[in-house]
């Protein structure tokens, strides 16, 4: 259960890792195929979700990212709890974004995830971004949000 434990929290920084770096395809491999990935909670300027590889795929490939926007996704007191094939993980989440005068808390909440054991792959099935405070990025959106029918905004960047 320990190493099932490690290796949930590997995920979740390799998580974090590659939709900082701009590597969609690294991002979407984290998920399985029909992963739901959602957006909310009460800071949250728009609530969506996205559904499957083709939309997270597209999702991830206009997030911002280097050299344009630096930005670093952040997890803190990682909780999981192992049950079989099954898991589930809750943690702390904040994001920091850089400028030439120095970092910026960009927003904080927690991530509540659950995984499945597929092929002795630990993937992510649902993973939901609480945000509890958030402030408006400069560097907003590129793209349009794939997901909400109440009138999406194209300026959000809360993952």
């Amino acid at each position: 259960m320990l190493e099932a434990e490690r290796t949930i929290i590997d995920v979740l920084g390799r998580y974090c890792a590659a939709i900082d770096d701009g590597d969609a395809e690294s991002w979407v491999d984290l998920f399985t195929p029909d992963a739901v990935w959602e957006v909310g909670g009460p800071a949250a300027r728009i609530n969506f979700e996205i559904v499957g590889h083709a939309e997270l795929r597209r999702f991830a490939e206009h997030h911002t990212r280097p050299p344009e926007a630096w930005h670093k996704h952040c997890i803190v007191e990682p909780r999981v709890d192992v049950r079989g094939d099954n898991a589930t993980s809750s943690s702390y989440t904040f994001r920091l974004d850089g400028f030439p005068d120095g970092p910026v808390l960009q927003s904080f909440g927690r991530y509540l995830d659950r995984f499945e054991l597929h092929d002795g792959r630990w993937l992510i099935a649902r993973h939901t971004v609480e945000v509890q405070s958030s402030r408006p990025s400069p560097f907003g959106y590129r793209g349009s949000v794939p997901a909400p029918s109440e009138g999406a905004s194209s300026t959000t960047d809360d993952t």
